[in-house]
């Protein structure tokens, strides 16, 4: 009886987790340089999500791009997440956002601060799993802070960002399906593998 009741918790617990994996190939000039992988997983009132990211480019030399994201909601609001980045194995980005008292607490690369601001809802890692129809801001964990949403067409969304780049989200059936993202010195694609 015992072990009935085990394996019934046990099944229970695998049932309310759910889970779901999209793969990005990413593209310059028609040439893949690399992979975006995202993940989601709804366990109870907590959706985890997590990205991780390779890539390799010859700008004017031979650059390494390694980008890991981890986002943890509890009821729909942000209460951790951290953004990761390296470039040719020389970190970059080491930020990490937490929401203590409901106040949100900035680390930017071992400096504190807080950003005021009511609770967190969506930010970028959500942007892959879900269209933003009716939303207006997107928080960025790795710049840490707010961005505008603005709609370019039905399905077709721009975000500017602060170092002055502009990623465009496309959609089909509310999940994104190409993110293009242009800076000063390139332009990339990620598409949605089996679209």
């Amino acid at each position: 009886m015992r072990s009935l009741i085990i394996v019934l918790i046990f099944f229970g617990k695998s049932l309310s987790a759910q889970n779901n994996t999209l793969n990005y190939d990413i593209t310059r000039n028609d040439k893949t340089i690399g992979f975006l992988k995202l993940h989601k997983k709804e366990d109870g009132d907590k959706t985890y999500l997590n990205l991780v990211s390779d890539v390799n480019v010859n700008f004017i030399i031979n650059t390494s791009i390694k980008i890991k994201e981890h986002s943890v909601y509890q009821n729909h609001k942000l209460i951790y997440s951290e953004s990761k980045r390296l470039v040719n194995d020389n970190e970059k980005v080491n930020n990490k956002t937490s929401l203590i008292n409901g106040i949100y607490h900035l680390d930017k690369n071992g400096l504190i601060e807080t950003l005021r601001v009511p609770l967190i809802n969506y930010n970028l890692l959500l942007m892959y799993f879900n269209e933003p129809s009716n939303i207006a801001r997107v928080y960025s964990d790795s710049f840490q802070q707010m961005l505008k949403i603005d709609r370019v067409s039905q399905q077709h969304f721009n975000i500017q960002l602060p170092d002055g780049g502009v990623n465009e989200y496309f959609y089909k059936d509310g999940k994104c399906i190409k993110v293009v993202v242009n800076n000063t010195f390139f332009q990339i694609e990620m598409k949605l593998q089996n679209n």
